[in-house]
């Protein structure tokens, strides 16, 4: 194979980011301020 395959496309995101506990942060954050 000497052309690479087309890994161009990422992979796919099937799990989410962990946007909870960034939000439940900013949530204290913003409480606490």
């Amino acid at each position: 194979d000497d052309e690479p395959e087309p890994d161009d496309e990422p992979e796919p995101d099937d799990e989410p980011e962990p946007d909870d506990e960034s939000e439940s942060d900013d949530e204290s954050e913003s409480t606490r301020n």
